[in-house]
């Protein structure tokens, strides 16, 4: 599945901004937490892909390190492995190295809205451990909320 890495060097992987391509994404650092289990995996899965897909918005897992690629229901729903770098020394790119500082300063785990500029919105932080009531699909509604506000304010101050 999709993986950004945040400490990952190899310039030839794709920045998130190239994986993006214009549109936003939904950053998780622990998908498997929000894995259904009451409906047929099968059936939640495909409902995840089309919500996704109609959405226009991008599911990835995070990692800080190098290391294996995530194999939660985002590589299923995304239908992407590739490993995908935020940032590279020899490359200067203000957005991302500011998203890399806000992400170091978060809990361990949570969720995050990416817009394709790297400008990012918190949606949810939690503990390990914690029991989950929020599906993947409260998190697109959220993104789906941020980008119609933005796209307001846009407006406006045209």
């Amino acid at each position: 599945m999709a993986t950004l890495y945040l400490e990952h060097i190899n310039q030839s992987l794709p920045s998130l901004r190239e994986w993006l391509d214009g549109k936003c994404g939904l950053l998780l650092s622990h998908p498997s937490d929000f894995e259904e289990h009451s409906l047929e995996r099968d059936r939640w899965l495909e409902i995840l892909g089309v919500a996704f897909r109609d959405s226009a918005v991008k599911p990835i897992a995070f990692r800080y390190e190098s290391g294996e690629p995530d194999r939660s229901w985002v590589g299923v729903v995304s239908a992407d492995e590739r490993r995908v770098r935020l940032t590279h020394s020899a490359v200067i790119d203000i957005s991302a190295r500011r998203l890399r500082d806000q992400i170091v300063e978060l809990p361990q785990r949570f969720a995050i809205a990416v817009d394709p500029s790297l400008l990012s919105h918190v949606l949810f932080m939690y503990r390990p451990g914690t029991r989950l009531t929020i599906s993947p699909l409260d998190l697109l509604g959220s993104v789906g909320k941020l980008r119609a506000e933005r796209e307001h304010w846009s407006r406006e101050a045209a």
